[in-house]
């Protein structure tokens, strides 16, 4: 995104004067309350989304945060050290070692941890905002409730966790030693359940080792040669040819035989196979024993101690492994390609390759000692150029699915969007060219991924964001299509408040507010805490679970906090007269 001051041109004042409160008392107000909804919905994830028992964190929390279901996801937890790490290293309220260790140790059992301390913040009475006057998301810190087998932990003390959420990951997430892959979905101890064709559990492992390694300051999560797993056989290195390395034996003088004769490799067959040989046992036929009644599961684990050679490189090794996947090797993903399968690339794997890669590359912002990293910049420039891929037609449309080459694809595959996907494309490109200084690049960013998606993907009979879009305006063949969802909103607020910044204009300011009012008024919940991840079209709730495979502590946290961020950087730009 642009600098500060960058966007100093013709209509400044009166954007100012818009976000500033000068009509309808908007951003003082709006910040605060924007810093408001962060403390109590970071708070709810503290109170009740830490195991204390085996580490990391739950994610399938009802309305009043009782787990429903103790599976973890491996990218909910990668996204959740995220969100604490990034807290911790950028805001001063939650720059406290209960909050770090959170993210190491998955959390306290009896909360305590932010509850308490939030902000000096009066809830002023908005015009605009009349149902933000009402505090009642803040109930007192509470253990985690479960609806059904409650762990065995003592309830009248402080229990800190034995396993780190960093080192949950690093001790459970691989489905099998050796493996690059991470798994999708873990036991509540840590057993890997299943595995996904996609690589979003590996990037998302790579951000938020990342970020943790910067917060805590320790480089072991971030950076360092690939890792050599226990079991790993020493690699041999064949000569020309392809023959074996030559054996020689002890130069002792009682020993010296001489040198082994050189075999023919060559010229070597294999033995004829005679009458009554039994077939011979292949690494690639054999198959798993099967288990008995009464077998006990076998859990897969390996030391994920400091000290383990190499455990500060897998950040780094899942950050390459997801851009070698997103360019082109879906087989190693377990994605077969048949005869009838058009080549393509979404808009999402794009996406995430930009994102890991600013991850990477840092930002000089929050990191004025970032080293430079060429090969994160050459990741993200990557992701940016093929997210461009996507603007089609006049960029008047953003389509989820083309061709590599940057081609629509026939059918209705093709013809998808999602107003989500392309309001989150506005921000990175704007973080991107923000770093590269490339105007142009920003201002293409708002009309096509701002402006465009706030237009078509916007509800005009009940308000807010379609999940799913045709571009010929068909009815799309997705089943929730006309769903309101969470992240769209949130990702929308950043994108509008990113374009603002980064070129001031009155009308961004005026879907900023009503975008806000629609996502405040719908998606919070004003009893419990937190926002409601899936609305009806109409905006009544849908779903009032506050998370589940796909929902976390990630876009409510990561929206507010960057909207905070950049409101700042807004109002000292222009503050209002005192």
């Amino acid at each position: 995104m642009g600098g500060k001051g960058r966007g100093q041109g013709r209509g400044r004042g009166l954007a100012a004067g818009l976000v500033t409160g000068q009509r309808h008392g908007g951003a003082p107000g709006v910040a605060g309350r924007i810093a408001a909804e962060l403390d109590a919905a970071v708070a709810f994830w503290e109170r009740h989304s830490h195991d204390p028992e085996h580490g990391g964190f739950f994610s399938c929390l009802s309305r009043d945060g009782s787990v429903y279901d103790d599976t973890k996801f491996v990218w909910l937890q990668g996204r959740q050290i995220w969100v604490y790490s990034r807290l911790y290293r950028t805001v001063p309220l939650f720059r406290r070692p209960q909050l770090l260790e959170a993210a190491r140790k998955g959390g306290e059992g009896s909360g305590g941890g932010i509850l308490g301390q939030f902000r000096p913040f009066s809830i002023p009475k908005f015009p605009i905002f009349p149902q933000w006057a009402r505090p009642k998301f803040l109930p007192p810190p509470i253990p985690p409730k479960f609806t059904q087998n409650p762990p065995k932990f003592a309830r009248n003390r402080r229990v800190f966790p034995q396993t780190a959420a960093g080192e949950f990951l690093e001790s459970h997430v691989r489905p099998e030693p050796g493996s690059s892959r991470a798994a999708f979905a873990l036991r509540r101890d840590g057993r890997p359940e299943r595995l996904q064709r996609s690589f979003y559990s590996e990037a998302f492992c790579a951000l938020g080792l990342d970020e943790l390694g910067r917060a805590a300051g320790e480089e072991r999560y971030r950076v360092g040669p690939l890792p050599k797993l226990p079991g790993t056989p020493p690699q041999i290195t064949l000569g020309p040819g392809g023959t074996p390395p030559q054996i020689t034996r002890d130069p002792s003088p009682k020993n010296n035989l001489g040198p082994l004769p050189k075999l023919p490799w060559g010229r070597l067959r294999p033995l004829p196979k005679l009458p009554g040989t039994p077939p011979q046992i292949t690494r690639d036929r054999l198959r798993p024993l099967p288990k008995l009644p009464g077998t006990p599961p076998q859990k897969i684990t390996w030391d994920p101690s400091p000290n383990y050679p190499g455990a500060g490189a897998w950040a780094r090794r899942w950050a390459g492994a997801v851009w070698g996947w997103a360019r082109g090797a879906p087989m190693e993903l377990g994605r077969p390609r048949f005869s009838g399968t058009p080549p393509q690339q979404a808009l999402a794997q794009a996406l995430m390759v930009l994102k890991v890669g600013l991850q990477l590359w840092g930002d000089p912002r929050r990191d004025p000692q970032n080293q430079p990293d060429p090969e994160a910049e050459a990741m993200a420039e990557w992701g940016a150029r093929h997210v461009l891929m996507h603007l089609q037609r006049g960029d008047s449309v953003v389509l989820e699915n083309v061709s590599p080459e940057g081609e629509e694809l026939p059918g209705s595959l093709g013809r998808l969007m999602n107003p989500g996907h392309a309001l989150e494309a506005a921000w990175l490109l704007l973080e991107f060219s923000g770093r590269r200084g490339d105007a142009d690049l920003g201002a293409r960013a708002v009309a096509a991924l701002v402006e465009g998606p706030l237009k078509w993907g916007w509800d005009p009979q009940h308000g807010g964001l379609f999940y799913f879009l045709d571009a010929d305006g068909h009815c799309p063949t997705q089943l929730e299509w006309a769903l309101k969802l969470w992240w769209p909103h949130a990702e929308a607020m950043v994108a509008l408040l990113a374009a603002q910044r980064f070129q001031p204009r009155p009308s961004l300011v005026s879907q900023f507010l009503r975008l806000a009012q629609y996502t405040f008024d719908k998606f919070r919940d004003p009893e419990h805490g937190e926002w409601f991840g899936y609305l009806n079209r109409d905006g009544s709730v849908a779903l009032s679970i506050k998370g589940g495979p796909y929902k976390g502590c990630f876009h409510v946290a990561r929206a507010l906090l960057m909207c905070e961020e950049m409101l700042d950087d807004i109002l000292e730009g222009e503050k209002p007269p005192q």
